[in-house]
């Protein structure tokens, strides 16, 4: 940590620059008027740093989306809406060092510019207006659109591999594409089986949806996949996975009284949390509307006229899955938030899920064109019941901002029992998973807005 940060009101971070580029040098060349030379690049003359007209900025980033982006708002005293001028085709380049001198720079696409106004009546000498980017990955796939079945080989030769395979070769050949592209790595997690799966003219990014919701692996019951992109790098990863080989990246702990506005009190406040939202701790009708119990995957082979159930209770299985501190199920101590009879008797009803059984028996060949098996029975329950399970804790806290967190990243967060006595609540505190980040820069400060979740509670004991 550098002296300055040290002599900082927590959450100080420092914009060093806030950069706008054309994405080609003829596109900066057709602003101005020139048209000679049409081979130049861009030099240092093309690049404009607007940090000191950009009032606050923001980038998100979730486990649930497959891009990051932000914006900003720009109060324009020089003219920088005409003379550069704004078209949509800008690149964006962030530079900014948060409280304990760690700096990143993040490299956006520019898209839209939206509510330009002045800001009082009567006043031309000054414009505002929001410019909203999102990461260059975003961009350069969304150019694609995507019709097709990976495999190798052709005809009667033809192999199926593994998604984790194909989520690879979509990444390089839509994200990458020979490193015009993102500059980002992506993480892959094995998947198990080779697959089949028809991409129906899709955009890369939905393409990668649809292969975390096919994704199956029998290491990890839930199956659990997600494709998303944070500030550091992309990812397709099995959340089971990250709870048994991640770490927690700090402590985070809800405490009031008295503030402390020395050096060491500023450093220790980057360790709390300024606010929390419990949001929806229990709502049992939507958990008896959803099956968060019962659930069943009816396939109904047309061939031979049957149906075959796959059944699934919750209650029975969830003790089998990893969630956040522990990397072995047995070791961790959870319960479901209603009791075992309440289930039994009053939330018994299946959800159930109809597909077609198009894939051949075990015991039958696989004939030319049939897809190998799905897991349809493995994946739909196991992984919908788990999404419950992370939507029904999701908690909403704000910190001062640093950076070195991500989404898919684990925290421990100490919480506290709202009342006079102030004793720490043994049933919510513990290791979360992080699977959002609103980063807010407001002038000199910069907050964070984390959801995070962990599945079933902490046992209790009275």
């Amino acid at each position: 940590m550098t002296e300055a940060a040290n002599q900082s009101p927590a959450g100080t971070y420092v914009l060093n620059g806030f950069y706008l580029m054309p994405s080609t040098a003829d596109s900066k060349r057709q602003a101005v008027g020139a048209t000679e030379n049409p081979d130049a690049v861009l030099s240092e003359d093309d690049i404009l740093d607007i940090k000191m007209i950009v009032h606050t900025w923001s980038i998100k980033e979730s486990f649930t989306k497959g891009h990051i982006s932000g914006s900003a708002k720009v109060y324009d005293s020089e003219g920088v809406f005409y003379s550069f001028p704004l078209r949509g085709q800008e690149r964006v380049r962030i530079v900014y060092t948060d409280f304990v001198g760690v700096e990143r720079q993040e490299d956006m696409f520019l898209y839209a510019v939206t509510d330009v106004a002045t800001p009082k009546a009567s006043d031309d000498s000054v414009l505002e207006y929001n410019i909203h980017f999102a990461s260059y990955g975003k961009f350069w796939s969304d150019r694609f659109s995507v019709s097709r079945c990976i495999a190798e080989g052709s005809g009667s030769t033809r192999k199926y591999i593994p998604i984790s395979e194909q989520v690879e070769t979509i990444f390089e050949d839509y994200y990458k594409t020979s490193d015009s592209g993102t500059d980002k790595e992506i993480l892959v997690h094995e998947t198990e089986g080779n697959q089949k799966i028809v991409i129906p003219n899709m955009r890369p990014e939905s393409a990668m949806h649809l292969m975390s919701r096919k994704s199956y692996t029998s290491s990890f019951p839930s199956s659990h996949y997600r494709f998303f992109e944070t500030r550091e790098k992309y990812n397709f990863i099995n959340l089971e996975e990250t709870f048994s080989t991640g770490e927690s990246k700090g402590k985070y702990t809800y405490v009031s009284g008295p503030q402390d506005e020395t050096p060491q009190g500023e450093l220790n406040k980057m360790s709390g949390i300024i606010s929390i939202d419990f949001h929806k701790p229990v709502d049992t009708f939507d958990a008896m509307k959803n099956g968060a119990y019962y659930r069943k995957v009816e396939e109904v082979d047309i061939t031979n006229r049957m149906v075959k159930s796959h059944e699934y209770t919750h209650e029975d299985e969830y003790k089998d899955y990893k969630y956040p501190g522990a990397s072995d199920p047995k070791d961790s101590k959870r319960v479901l938030r209603h009791t075992s009879d309440f289930i039994k008797t009053h939330m018994n009803d299946w959800s159930s899920t109809y597909v077609i059984k198009d894939y051949p028996d075990a015991d039958m060949p696989n004939a030319y064109g049939v897809r190998p098996k799905p897991y349809y029975g493995e994946i739909i329950n196991n992984k919908n019941a788990h999404i419950y399970d992370y939507r029904a804790t999701r908690l909403t806290i704000s910190i001062y901002g640093n950076n070195e967190l991500f989404p898919g990243d684990l925290i421990e967060l100490e919480i506290p029992y709202f009342n006079v006595y102030g004793s720490i609540d043994e049933e919510r505190s513990g290791i979360y998973l992080i699977e959002s980040i609103d980063n807010i820069f407001y002038e000199n400060s910069y907050m964070q807005k984390l959801q995070v979740s962990r599945g079933p509670m902490n046992e209790v004991k009275e």
